[in-house]
């Protein structure tokens, strides 16, 4: 069984920001991301992340446990 996110998670984090605290998938640590959509994949949902790099923006897919060892949420401002 995947332990992957569920379609309430992965949709509920539409919007929210992310911080990577490793080099992952190319892209460097601290870097600053907010997902912007959710996808089935057949027994769990993954995330779309649009990464704020220099030039272009990067997208890429992220799954749950991705998120939880590469990644940590960003608190919205107060």
């Amino acid at each position: 069984m995947n332990k992957g996110f569920t379609e309430k998670e992965a949709k509920r984090l539409i919007g929210k920001s992310f911080e990577t605290r490793a080099p992952f998938s190319g892209v460097p640590l601290r870097t600053r991301g907010t997902v912007t959509e959710a996808l089935n994949s057949q027994d769990h949902w993954n995330v779309m992340i649009e990464w704020v790099l220099p030039g272009k923006p990067v997208k890429g897919w992220y799954s749950k446990q991705e998120l939880q060892n590469y990644m940590h949420l960003i608190a919205p401002p107060a």
